[in-house]
């Protein structure tokens, strides 16, 4: 995640190889937090996931946040 934080060689594959990585670790932690609690997906109405910020460059007008809503969804089959 913090070579993605300024430009560097093949940032874009980069960054998609680390997005499905980051959906991949919250939905572990969500399926980790339904186990400890004794519940299961349908008990969920949704997850909210705003993403990882990449990078930040007010300066210049904006951020990237890394997050592929439509996998959480279907790692954990909870709506996001």
């Amino acid at each position: 995640m913090l070579g993605l934080c300024s430009s560097g060689v093949d940032e874009l594959a980069r960054a998609a190889i680390a997005e499905q990585k980051w959906c991949r670790l919250v939905a572990q932690g969500v399926q980790t937090l339904l186990e400890d609690q004794n519940m299961v997906p349908a008990q969920i109405r949704a997850i909210g996931s705003h993403g990882q910020t990449i990078r930040h460059e007010p300066a210049r007008g904006y951020s990237i946040q890394i997050g592929n809503p439509a996998l959480l969804a279907e790692l954990t089959e909870i709506t996001v």
